[in-house]
């Protein structure tokens, strides 16, 4: 995999046992010079953002993490500082859940808040050496494909986290059709598969959760060859 991305949050449900857990995780993907993605979705302002970078680059070690951008630069300018030795932040644009369009679509004078957004995207991405990117879902095809055109005659180069792929519905091979187009670089950015990795087993049927996990990979892995 071009990168590993735990969720925070199935960690935390269980405690400190479920903390040592992440802990061991992030210590392996490390181990193997995997690129650490903590999908944390951060969104805080002042000491409290600071306080969560801390956590998430300096505890956990990870080289980016999810942010919501809601609460405007003073959630974001903690972590983008954390850009001057490397570490990356994906701010929320267009998210992959059903729900996304109950204010990622609102439209302000005539504009969608998403593009809003990803416009705020690239302002910030001067202000963080470049280590910000954007998490657009692989379920909203249309809006990848227009966001994906405006990244790319921006002025920064913006990598993005694509989620979505597999159980919720995106398609892999649409996805690297948008990709593919406006002459970026398509290894910049990270299509993200989770479910129908963790789960595969099920699929298969079978009791061999980790080889029907590299099976599954290796199917995505195969997909992407475009």
């Amino acid at each position: 995999p071009s990168a590993c991305k735990p969720n925070y949050a199935f960690y935390a449900q269980y405690g400190f046992e479920g903390l040592r857990a992440l802990q061991r995780v992030c210590e392996l993907v490390r181990g193997m010079r995997i690129p650490l993605i903590l999908d944390a979705k951060r969104g805080d302002i002042g000491k409290t953002s600071e306080a969560y970078a801390k956590e998430v680059f300096d505890f956990w070690k990870a080289d980016a993490v999810t942010l919501s951008p809601y609460m405007g630069w003073d959630t974001i300018q903690a972590f983008a500082e954390w850009g001057k030795k490397g570490k990356g932040s994906y701010v929320l644009a267009r998210t992959s859940n059903p729900s996304a369009i109950d204010f990622q679509s609102l439209e302000i004078n005539a504009t969608p808040l998403y593009q809003k957004v990803s416009e705020k995207i690239v302002e910030w991405s001067a202000k963080a050496n470049g280590n910000l990117g954007a998490v657009i879902g692989a379920t909203s095809i249309q809006e990848l494909e227009k966001l994906h055109a405006y990244f790319s005659s921006s002025a920064q180069s913006i990598p993005y986290l694509i989620p979505g792929i597999g159980k919720q519905g995106g398609s892999i091979l649409e996805v690297m059709r948008v990709l593919s187009g406006q002459g970026s670089n398509i290894q910049l950015h990270r299509i993200n598969s989770s479910s129908e990795i963790n789960y595969a087993y099920k699929k298969q049927n079978t009791t061999d959760y980790a080889g029907a996990a590299v099976k599954a990979l290796r199917e995505l892995n195969a997909a992407t060859k475009w």
